[in-house]
């Protein structure tokens, strides 16, 4: 490897990806890099070599925000519902053909949405925000 720090990062082409020259010699820093490990820690397990992968992934991969993305649809229903919305006018604005729906189906997909705001309240109220917090 070389000693020599350099400020100069490989700059990405217009499509946002690597040269392939580019990415050959990340390929064979990595795999150098790897090999030195290996060398140098030969007493290390299975268990403690995953955990530095994980580590070298974590470096190259940064991990994505914990959680699942809300939905905007519950949102809007959690918005109209604390403005004073409910019942059927309620559902007519957020329930796709609520007027075209059997009996069961409207009262599953009632039923799934308020679930759905109420889940959402409990969690607002357990972080100490309010329902209508911004995605």
């Amino acid at each position: 490897m070389n000693d020599q720090k350099t400020d100069i990062a490989p700059q990405p082409d217009v499509s946002g990806k690597l040269e392939r020259t580019q990415l050959a010699a990340a390929i064979a820093i990595a795999a150098q890099a790897g090999g030195k490990i290996a060398a140098k820690f030969r007493a290390l397990g299975p268990r403690e070599r995953r955990s530095i992968v994980t580590a070298f992934r974590r470096e190259v991969i940064p991990p994505g925000k914990p959680g699942r993305e809300r939905r905007k649809e519950i949102t809007a229903a959690c918005m109209d519902w604390k403005a004073g919305m409910c019942g059927v006018e309620l559902y007519r604005k957020h329930l796709l053909r609520y007027d075209r729906m059997g009996h069961w189906e409207r009262k599953v997909k009632t039923r799934a949405l308020m679930d759905a705001i109420r889940a959402r309240k409990r969690r607002d109220e357990d972080k100490g925000g309010s329902v209508a917090t911004s995605d």
